[in-house]
């Protein structure tokens, strides 16, 4: 691949249009784009990069931060803020990107890479990567938390027999 075309690589996600190199999203629908900070595009762009796979937040630290001393709560942030972008001021849209507890992180919605010469709407040469299969979800994944809504607090408030909460 030349230095041009890496220039010019960009990735469709979803109703998205990410340029590593500009460090911008371009939404399809709304025609709009925002600028990321480097470590938002860093991260995005590791997870595109890794589709198929779950990352580790140890992954995700060793990529972003150069195994730089950072916590668990600044790959939480970081996480939180790429949904935050993606999201954009829609409620109804899609989660991009899955926690898999105590294993790491997925990118849940198929990824194009696009090679073209003028931006998004351009003619690409495509090759779209799906994410692979979902790692199965904990069994605990479900269970309602302790000390959420419970009695005392909530005197009103019971959990029917699959753990949901009822009776408001």
């Amino acid at each position: 691949m030349t230095t041009n075309s890496i220039k010019n690589l960009q990735f469709q996600i979803g109703e998205w249009v990410f340029s590593p190199a500009e460090r911008t999203l371009f939404h399809l629908e709304q025609e709009t784009n925002v600028d990321l900070d480097q470590r938002t595009a860093q991260l995005l762009h590791l997870v595109i990069q890794r589709a198929n796979e779950v990352l580790s937040r140890e992954e995700i630290i060793e990529a972003i931060w150069d195994r730089s001393v950072v916590t668990d709560h600044a790959v939480t942030q970081s996480i939180f803020e790429l949904r935050r972008v993606l999201r954009g001021n829609r409620t109804d849209a899609p989660n991009y990107i899955r926690t898999l507890p105590k294993l790491g992180y997925q990118l849940v919605i198929p990824v194009s890479e696009i090679v073209s010469g003028d931006g998004p709407t351009a003619s690409p040469t495509a090759k779209t990567t799906a994410p692979g299969p979902l790692a199965a979800p904990s069994p605990l994944a479900n269970r309602p938390r302790a000390g959420r809504h419970c009695q005392p607090c909530h005197p009103g408030r019971r959990r029917s027999k699959d753990g949901r909460a009822t009776g408001w």
